[in-house]
């Protein structure tokens, strides 16, 4: 083990390096972390592109009924034409206005609009309309986890620097009794088993200070990941621990998940999603009719190619398939039915949450009323030791005891008010109540 001294002095210059990090950088509140959170998270600009794709579906779906213009342009050389006709023919009809030249320019211009198609592009349509709707329901689920992740990150930072305060106090407390026993050692008062006692105290409060420096220096990584910062950059926050009570009854928290939790407008899009997919499915057994007008141009083709313009309107119907639109309307039916039974347990998972982060606020709440208490308690039995240290009829082990007391009782307090706060934004995640933007 290091020497007292050492460690004692690498605590201190941790701490100045600490504390001079954080006084250069900028101090961020919580609102202010949640939207650089919001604006340069990974996870939600992936969540955009991937709705800015699904709208993108939308657009190719609704061109289906639009008309369609295409162009063609080619140029054919037959090495040997063949005679059109036998001599007697060739006597009585001029031949050579129906016989094509070796080489040959085709070109073909044509539009198409399909008039109807047994109901197949509206329900792709309205498929693709609501799996963009699910998709950007997915997007808003990742801003309530990112959100909620900030806040527990954040509550994190702050628990780390209230344990760094709370070691640090303590180590120079337990200093000052060691300064205090060396004194009454050196005057016979005391043992030397006191100062030993003194000096044991000392090194534990030093180490315990390291290892909270440590645990901030990680807390405040995290949270400059969460954020999306460098995790290089200092940070400094301006904040406290959120007590904000919860005023909603649960009745009243479940009504409010089950209307506004996105994983359930998500997956509601993708059941209506899935119900036009049925619907598409079924449109294959249907007629499906088109209009087109085509103008064609042929140099050298002859009279038996004629050129200008051609309109047609035709019905086509497929009679039989093999079985393949059976087996598709099959397919769309089962997941539909998984979907459906995908959302009964979504639902569950939605209420569990709300009961689970409901039951978390106020165990929370009532550690932090006892550990309140305790601290009230330890520092009124730190006040009599003291006293009867003073008046002689304590002893120096009595304090560090009741020292040693009060620092676990405020180390319990600060981590039961981190817990609040915790469930307190897992209890606005789940019923979907938090109103942060």
């Amino acid at each position: 083990m290091p020497p007292l001294i050492v460690q004692v002095l690498f605590c201190g210059l941790l701490m100045v390096a600490g504390a001079t990090a954080h006084s250069a950088a900028p101090a961020l509140d919580l609102e202010a972390c949640i939207r650089h959170a919001l604006e340069h998270r990974g996870r939600i600009q992936a969540a955009g592109a991937a709705h800015d794709a699904a709208v993108a579906r939308i657009g190719q779906t609704r061109s289906a009924r639009r008309p369609q213009l295409s162009a063609e342009a080619g140029l054919s050389y037959i090495d040997r034409v063949p005679q059109i006709g036998n001599a007697l023919s060739s006597a009585l009809i001029d031949t050579d206005r129906f016989q094509p030249e070796p080489l040959a320019l085709r070109e073909r211009v044509q539009i198409e609009q399909v008039l109807y198609a047994g109901g197949r592009i509206q329900a792709a349509l309205r498929a693709s309309q609501f799996l963009a709707e699910s998709v950007a329901w997915q997007e808003a689920v990742a801003r309530e986890e990112t959100i909620f992740e900030t806040r527990q990150a954040f509550n994190d930072a702050l628990l780390s620097d209230a344990l760094v305060a709370v070691a640090d106090e303590s180590l120079a407390v337990f200093e000052r009794h060691q300064s205090d026993a060396q004194q009454l050692l050196e005057s016979g008062v005391v043992s030397k088993i006191v100062l030993l006692r003194a000096d044991t105290e000392v090194a534990a409060r030093a180490a315990d200070l390291e290892s909270a420096t440590a645990a901030r220096t990680i807390a405040y990584l995290n949270l400059a990941r969460v954020v999306g910062r460098p995790q290089e950059e200092a940070l400094a926050l301006d904040g406290n621990f959120d007590t904000t009570p919860v005023v909603l009854a649960l009745p009243e928290l479940l009504r409010a998940a089950f209307a506004n939790r996105p994983e359930l407008k998500a997956i509601d899009a993708g059941l209506e999603a899935a119900r036009a997919n049925v619907d598409r499915a079924r449109a294959a057994y249907r007629p499906r009719v088109a209009a087109r007008a085509q103008y064609q141009n042929t140099d050298g083709g002859g009279a038996l190619q004629p050129d200008g313009w051609s309109v047609t309107v035709g019905a086509e119907i497929d009679l039989y398939m093999g079985g393949r639109r059976k087996h598709r309307v099959r397919e769309a039916e089962a997941e539909l039915a998984r979907v459906e039974a995908e959302r009964n347990d979504v639902a569950q998972l939605v209420e569990f949450d709300v009961r689970q982060a409901l039951i978390r606020v106020n165990e929370a709440d009532t550690k932090i009323t006892r550990e309140t208490a305790t601290v009230t308690l330890a520092e009124e039995a730190l006040r009599l030791a003291e006293v009867r240290f003073r008046e002689e009829v304590g002893t120096p082990a009595e304090v560090l005891d009741a020292e040693l007391a009060l620092t676990q009782a405020r180390t319990a307090l600060a981590r039961a008010r981190r817990d609040y706060a915790v469930a307190r934004a897992g209890l606005d995640k789940a019923a979907a109540t938090g109103d942060w933007k």
